[in-house]
């Protein structure tokens, strides 16, 4: 799994519009929208601002990742 299904992952499982998410993480919709697509990956201020949106430590979300 890339970190941008991850991410699509966890955003649907908390039940937040790709806006939603991006509102709450102080992240444009149109960055997280490259995220779940694979266009671009979230840098580390992002990656940790989603994360702590999300509800999910760092080591859990980045388990079985492949770039």
């Amino acid at each position: 799994m890339t970190i941008g299904q991850r991410i699509a992952q966890y955003r649907n499982a908390a039940g937040l519009s790709q806006r939603t998410l991006a509102i709450k993480s102080e992240i444009t919709s149109q960055a997280i929208n490259q995220y779940e697509s694979g266009k671009r990956t979230p840098d580390l201020k992002c990656f940790i601002s989603i994360c702590r949106t999300l509800g999910v430590s760092l080591d859990i979300f980045i388990k079985d990742i492949t770039m």
